[in-house]
């Protein structure tokens, strides 16, 4: 005959062999290989993103050279000049290249760490040719034509903890064939110029940036940094 006591004590008796059953349980996948760490390797891995290195070389503007020049009163070394000429666009560069990079590794949901163990790091040699494709005078203003050529290497390195090594990559820039129209038109009656080189120039760098990531992405995917830890 069942009585309430007998009916509290099997109830008892039930739930302490299901808790036990389910304990046992985590334990056995606990000690199955993989289920085990399945949290611990679905952790996301962590990245130091280091600040890129980059080399500009680009075509000297003779009329922008003469602004300058004029601007500093004469008093500055050709050297300068071609670091006041370039200084926009390593700036463009550098912001353009962080923030890709950025953008694809918070996608990949990697955390961007100063003290994390792998560290990524870049470079980026350029150099920017001016090639004249046509140069015609009209009767009151000259005007060129040409391409912007880019040409150069993109490396990336990442090291572990130890210092080590342990994935690389160089690119070669040429290999990309990225290269913007531009065209000149000069004034006799003034110094008056409409030049759309340097919004050119702009544009080959963003898609550069473009170009560079699309190549390498695959390579920075969540899973495979994780194995580089």
């Amino acid at each position: 005959m069942n009585t309430p006591h007998k009916n509290r004590l099997r109830n008892l008796l039930t739930t302490t062999i299901a808790v036990g059953a389910l304990a046992g349980a985590g334990h056995a996948a606990a000690q199955l290989p993989g289920l085990g760490l399945l949290a611990a390797d679905a952790a996301p891995p962590a990245l130091a993103l280091l600040p890129a290195e980059i080399d500009l070389e680009m075509p000297m503007d003779a009329h922008a050279m003469q602004v300058l020049l004029a601007e500093a009163g004469g008093n500055v070394s050709l050297t300068e000049l071609q670091k006041s000429l370039s200084r926009p666009y390593l700036e463009a560069l550098h912001g353009h290249l962080y923030q890709a990079l950025n953008e694809h590794f918070r996608d990949e949901e990697v955390a961007l760490l100063d003290d994390a163990g792998l560290k990524f790091a870049s470079s980026l040699q350029l150099d920017v040719s001016r090639q004249i494709t046509d140069v015609s005078t009209k009767s009151r203003y000259e005007l060129e034509r040409g391409t912007l050529v880019l040409r150069g290497t993109f490396a990336y390195q990442i090291q572990n903890a130890a210092g080590n090594m342990v994935q690389e990559r160089t690119i070669d820039v040429e290999s990309l064939k990225i290269s913007t129209k531009y065209q000149i038109k000069s004034w006799f009656e003034d110094d008056r110029r409409e030049d759309n080189s340097q919004e050119a120039l702009q544009k080959s760098l963003e898609w550069l940036v473009k170009r560079v990531l699309a190549e390498i992405d695959g390579d920075l995917e969540a899973e495979d940094l994780r194995e580089l830890v």
